[in-house]
């Protein structure tokens, strides 16, 4: 679950070291291409919004499947993205997906037998930061 954590988190962050080369390719100013870059957060914060309490009320392993599969086409449409408005609303599912990773430590704990619950929160927990910490800096 870490490296998964690490590889969506990362996922989030893809686009922020491409913006100089988005802006060249579409043809954006700093301040339009810094736009892309913000809705992939905004869409990160109402994936929290939306999402993640779902996990309260649905199947775990079925919510987070779901979050993934749309997450891969949503990085499919961002590569094929053939203008800057494409982009930007793919670069919002893909931080609206990325909400999933925050449904992996209820999903850790609900799988750990009652006896061994805390120790693997535990090491959930702390490993979180390292996916977290991998993703955005690789």
């Amino acid at each position: 679950m870490a490296v998964s954590t690490g590889v969506i988190v990362a996922n989030i962050y893809y686009v922020q070291p491409l913006l100089a080369d988005i802006a060249r390719t579409f043809g954006l100013t700093v301040t339009e291409v810094g736009f892309v870059a913000m809705l992939t957060q905004v869409g990160t914060a109402l994936g929290m919004l939306l999402f993640v309490p779902l996990g309260d009320t649905k199947e775990r392993r079925s919510l987070i499947t779901t979050l993934l599969i749309v997450a891969a086409l949503a990085l499919v449409l961002v590569a094929m993205a053939r203008n800057a408005v494409w982009l930007a609303l793919a670069c919002f599912v893909v931080g609206a997906m990325g909400s999933s990773v925050h449904l992996f430590l209820p999903f850790a704990a609900h799988l750990a037998a009652p006896e061994e619950r805390g120790r693997v929160v535990g090491l959930r927990i702390q490993r979180h930061p390292a996916g977290d910490f991998a993703g955005s800096n690789f």
